[in-house]
């Protein structure tokens, strides 16, 4: 048993004297270093002129000497301090970016586990701090972006929330607080380069309130937006290729206005510039005074959709459906119309000005002060337009197969044959 007990000791005592050895040789190199310096000051001036022969000569050189090489020592010092201060500052920078970080893991986590709880103000608590730590940290912010989408996109999902079917066009339900909590904080993030809005394609949003919401460049393929306000939200550059922004109920013809403003697609002055809409619906949807120049709507449902003093300039409107829109003031300059259907529609001095309408449907459209020029009708439908005259008529071009209203004559302008009505 003593044996067993004399080993612990060893190497107590072990430590203990390479703890000291290794004290005293420190110890040993500074006085060494301290030695070598003073022997450099004291014994260096004296062998440099020791064959000087005048004495006050010597003195002064050796005291000259010495001060120099004093200064020189002094210098090497702070120039020392300085690289140590130096260490020591990236030293701590460095730990406190790690401690940061290591802060900045440890919040995460916990958001993350509260996103999975059961409780909803839990789960709103976790939301609200990924947002912090998104504005916090921009290289945890993608990361945010796409945890709290596909929050959206799972918890929005009717199947999550007790149903088997798609729900009716009258059975849409609001979106639950969680659900839309993660899209405020979406529509609310810095923008930041490189960095996603969202990705929400093929998401549930129903009803959700994006009122301000910035979703520039968001992804929104094929979602549902129907019902959804959005007054005020950024909007361009979005993907909505087939997005249903369409209304929720079934309107009665008395109760139009109402559909329009409270349970269409709301989207006053919204920022739509460049979104890809292709296929969309936005039937009796309302965008008065959007933005929705250089978008991508072809092929688009926006018939009867308010578009009052709406900027659809330069956008591709090909085959899309207008009948009965109102576009009156509206902005179509350079807009792309190929094979439109604008029966009905209302284009009260609208700027029409260098549109392409060949091949378009404008039998009924109200035509009144819009301006023409520049704009082409080739083989367009313009019989029945109303409010169109001979003065408009000659400040656009067309050619002999666009059918014109009783009363107005070719352009001299245009091909050498009056365009025939749909009847002959």
């Amino acid at each position: 048993m003593s044996g067993g007990r004399a080993a612990p000791r060893r190497t107590l005592l072990g430590r203990v004297w390479g703890f000291m050895t290794f004290r005293l040789s420190r110890i040993w190199q500074v006085l060494v270093a301290m030695a070598g310096l003073a022997l450099l000051w004291w014994g260096l001036p004296l062998a440099l002129y020791k064959d000087v022969a005048s004495e006050d000569v010597r003195v002064k050189a050796i005291t000259d000497t010495r001060t120099a090489l004093l200064a020189g020592l002094i210098g090497l010092g702070a120039i020392g301090t300085f690289w140590l201060n130096s260490r020591i500052y990236k030293i701590t920078a460095r730990t406190f970016e790690l401690t940061e970080q290591g802060h900045l893991t440890e919040r995460y986590s916990k958001a993350i586990e509260q996103l999975g709880s059961k409780g909803l103000d839990v789960r709103l608590g976790g939301i609200y701090a990924l947002e912090r730590i998104a504005v916090d940290s921009a290289r945890d912010h993608p990361t945010v972006v796409e945890v709290l989408s596909a929050f959206v996109r799972e918890h929005s999902n009717p199947a999550r929330r007790g149903r088997s079917r798609a729900p009716a066009p009258s059975d849409h339900p609001q979106p639950t607080a969680d659900v839309q909590a993660a899209l405020t904080v979406l529509g609310r993030l810095p923008p930041r380069e490189g960095v996603a809005r969202a990705q929400l394609a093929a998401a549930n949003l129903c009803r959700i309130d994006l009122n301000g919401a910035n979703l520039c460049r968001a992804l929104l393929r094929e979602a549902d937006l129907s019902g959804a306000t959005l007054d005020g939200a950024d909007l361009s550059g979005a993907d909505l290729r087939e997005a249903n922004l369409s209304p929720v109920d079934v309107v009665e013809p008395g109760d139009l206005i109402g559909a329009l403003l409270l349970r269409g697609a709301h989207l006053v002055e919204a920022n739509l510039s460049g979104a890809t809409l292709e296929h969309a619906n936005l039937c009796l949807a309302v965008l008065v005074e959007a933005n929705l120049s250089g978008a991508d709507l072809r092929e688009a449902n926006l018939s009867d959709a308010y578009l009052h003093e709406a900027n659809l300039s330069g956008a591709n409107l090909d085959g899309a459906n207008l009948s009965g829109a109102h576009l009156d003031w509206a902005d179509l300059s350079g807009a792309q119309l190929d094979g439109v259907n604008l029966s009905g529609a209302d284009l009260a001095k609208a700027n029409l000005s260098g549109a392409f309408f060949g091949e378009a449907n404008l039998s009924g459209a109200d035509l009144h002060e819009a301006n023409l020029s520049g704009a082409f009708f080739g083989m367009a439908n313009l019989w029945d337009a109303r409010g169109l005259s001979q003065g408009q008529l000659d400040s656009a071009s067309g050619d002999a197969l666009t059918w014109l209203p009783e009363g107005l004559q070719q352009p001299a302008s245009w091909a050498s044959d009056r365009g025939r009505a749909p009847s002959d």
